[in-house]
């Protein structure tokens, strides 16, 4: 991820596989290696702390910006991976 924007003061509960990286809002098993999730109580938060770690910008945008219906928004590097197929 080139950018992340993340609207002042957003903070969403979700799950994080400490092995292949993958943030959700929901999900015992990572879609991607199958391995257990731990919850989160700001899955934003982790989301910033990957991409800063990966050489991404993080910017926060203040409330009533054009961010204010989603809290967050990307600028994306390269074209993402089709989505996982969840049973």
């Amino acid at each position: 991820m080139q950018t992340l924007a993340i609207l002042d003061g957003a903070q969403e509960p979700g799950v994080v596989c400490d092995q292949s990286r993958w943030l959700g809002l929901a999900g015992d098993t990572c879609p991607l290696c199958g391995r257990p999730t731990r919850r989160s109580p700001d899955v934003i938060a982790e989301l910033a702390e990957v991409v800063a770690a990966e050489g991404g910008t993080v910017r926060h945008v203040a409330g009533g910006d054009w961010l204010a219906d989603y809290q967050v928004a990307a600028a994306l590097r390269f074209q993402p991976p089709p989505a996982p197929v969840l049973d």
